[in-house]
């Protein structure tokens, strides 16, 4: 590289380096190790959501749960084509209370493994407004149950 008249001698050089130190800088980048670059990418688990009950407030709850597993980084939800390894299932239509005009519902849910291991169960309520109160305690809980499989 050639400095015209008036650079200094170090800025000339610092302007002829610039380059390399991109590249030694990207091969350093490619070269570091795996475990520099963060943790590896949690696998999903695929889930299957059931619904036992036939009444409107259990199939919105089951709605709202199917939401809650979509958004969660540790499940992806079954589209029925592919098999499970972990079923939530509401086994009964959910309860419910009229309380100071609205609706607090209660709710039960199993977990089980693709074999039919009982995983546990949770019960809880909310209000029929914020089904994904509910739904959010259930992937909570999911997760733990989930990790009974392995």
């Amino acid at each position: 590289m050639h400095c015209g008249r008036g650079t200094e001698r170090g800025n000339c050089m610092q302007l002829a380096s610039f380059p390399v130190r991109l590249t030694l800088i990207g091969i350093a980048l490619m070269l570091r190790p795996a475990s520099a670059m963060g943790p590896p990418p949690v696998k999903s688990i695929v889930v299957a959501v059931r619904c036992n009950a036939d009444d409107g407030l259990s199939l919105r709850l089951k709605e709202a749960i199917e939401k809650a597993f979509k958004s969660s980084r540790d499940f992806s939800l079954s589209s029925g084509r592919e098999p499970s390894a972990f079923t939530a299932t509401i086994p009964t239509n959910v309860g419910w209370k009229q309380r100071g005009g609205r609706t607090r519902v209660s709710y039960t849910m199993e977990f089980s493994s693709v074999d039919n291991q009982s995983l546990g169960s949770i019960a809880g309520s909310c209000w029929d407004d914020g089904l994904a109160k509910c739904a959010s305690q259930i992937v909570k809980k999911a997760r733990i149950a989930a990790h009974k499989m392995h």
